[in-house]
């Protein structure tokens, strides 16, 4: 299980959808402390842990994250053509952990969706899920023609 924790911390942003159900009203309801500060607590905030062993640990994976994200975002322009002068002088672009993280995205706003007890809310999930294709978005970006803008 650790194991697995490791590989997925190099994977996935440190805030993900399996740290965010920790906050479904579900879980909250399921744990008395948390449910008592929920209902007491007036300056309740939830922040990551930022103390004990594991801490400085998460920052680093954390910065470590963000960093090779920006580091393949800022070497990517979906608009440029690849023949020209200019890509073809420059080392190529990792972009592996986008769609990763893009999927991480789509299933946190569509959880969040799926959630509300408005309907329109939840057919926003499925509409989203449609437009996030996690195959197309891979092909899209493997043949350097995606482009995210009309995504979002």
């Amino acid at each position: 299980r650790q194991a697995l924790a490791q590989t997925l911390a190099h994977v996935l942003p440190s805030v993900n959808r399996y740290t965010l159900r920790e906050l479904k009203i579900q879980n909250i309801l399921q744990n008395p402390r948390l449910r008592h500060e929920v209902l007491f607590e007036p300056k309740l905030e939830f922040r990551p842990n930022t103390s004990g062993n594991m801490a400085d640990a998460k920052q680093v994976a954390t910065q470590q994250y963000w960093a090779a994200i920006e580091k393949a975002m800022s070497g990517w322009d979906p608009k440029s053509p690849r023949d020209d002068e200019f890509s073809m002088s420059t080392e190529p672009v990792d972009l592996s952990m986008v769609p990763v993280l893009l999927t991480e995205i789509r299933e946190i706003l569509a959880e969040m969706s799926e959630d509300a007890p408005n309907m329109t809310m939840a057919r926003y999930a499925v509409e989203l899920r449609e437009r996030l294709d996690d195959e197309r978005v891979r092909q899209q970006i493997d043949n350097d023609v995606f482009d995210p803008e009309p995504v979002v």
